[in-house]
């Protein structure tokens, strides 16, 4: 009797120290987010002065806009909340703020594909990437398919251009 009712207890002490754990590792999950949340806020403040001194003037903050994407014929909608518009020069830019060691890196992977999607969606030439904690702004340009076929007709232009100066020399030699 005494080897059941220590077993139980046994038991009870291993449920009631798992639901602690799982309890505490929400917490210290909550915890970080609302961390991120308050430095990613600050980094906001902070890279909105460092873009005001840099001659940007902020259009929109947070701004909520979207963009359709084809998935197997069916036209399906992307939501994108965009740190800030900008605009210097009358060239209005998306500018996204990050904060942190690894993240305002263009090498990071995920920072690289929000840039080139806001560059996308918004049909950019450019977006920035704003560091707040190292007050830095990167311009940062990906290659399209519209750069690319103008180079492409660009060549094409030339080579015609070539043969039709070549095409007049010889029949002015005849």
């Amino acid at each position: 009797m005494r080897g059941s009712v220590l077993a139980v207890v046994l038991l009870a002490c291993v449920a009631v120290g798992a639901w602690l754990a799982l309890r505490g590792r929400r917490l210290h999950a909550r915890w970080q987010g609302q961390v991120r949340n308050v430095r990613g806020k600050k980094g906001e403040r902070d890279a909105e002065r460092l873009l005001s001194g840099a001659g940007y003037r902020v259009v929109a903050r947070q701004l909520r806009t979207s963009y359709a994407v084809r998935v197997d014929g069916a036209v399906q909608q992307v939501e994108l909340v965009l740190d800030f518009v900008v605009e210097r020069d009358g060239e209005q830019l998306v500018a996204e703020v990050k904060t942190g060691n690894a993240a305002p890196r263009i090498e990071r992977a995920e920072t690289r594909r929000q840039l080139l999607e806001y560059q996308i969606a918004t049909a950019a030439r450019r977006v920035l990437l704003v560091d707040a904690d190292n007050e830095t702004i990167t311009e940062v340009a990906f290659p399209n398919a519209t750069g690319a076929a103008r180079s492409g007709a660009s060549w094409t232009w030339a080579v015609m251009i070539a043969l039709l100066a070549a095409a007049a020399w010889w029949l002015q030699r005849r």
